[in-house]
């Protein structure tokens, strides 16, 4: 029965890995947008921030730096309208 869960429990960081991969192609699309992503990721699992620090730091971020600098922290959606639905 142990064997069980450790094979779903292998599934599980499978899934979760390939949403991470499938989201970040789509949001990050320049250097700044990875670099704030590797900082995020550095300040949660090794400083130990708590995570509501890190969405308060991210929504700061894009309230200040977004006005000023548009074209790098605007993404954009491509292929609008490409899937018909069937």
């Amino acid at each position: 029965m142990n064997g069980i869960f450790h094979g779903l429990s292998a599934a599980v960081v499978g899934i979760v890995a390939a949403a991470v991969i499938r989201i970040g192609k789509k949001a990050l699309r320049n250097v700044t947008l990875y670099l704030i992503a590797g900082a995020a990721f550095v300040s949660i699992f090794l400083l130990h921030v708590p995570f509501p620090f890190i969405v308060i730091g991210a929504g700061l971020i894009g309230l200040l730096a977004g006005p000023r600098w548009p074209g790098t922290f605007t993404v954009t959606r491509l292929n609008v309208g490409s899937h018909s639905g069937r």
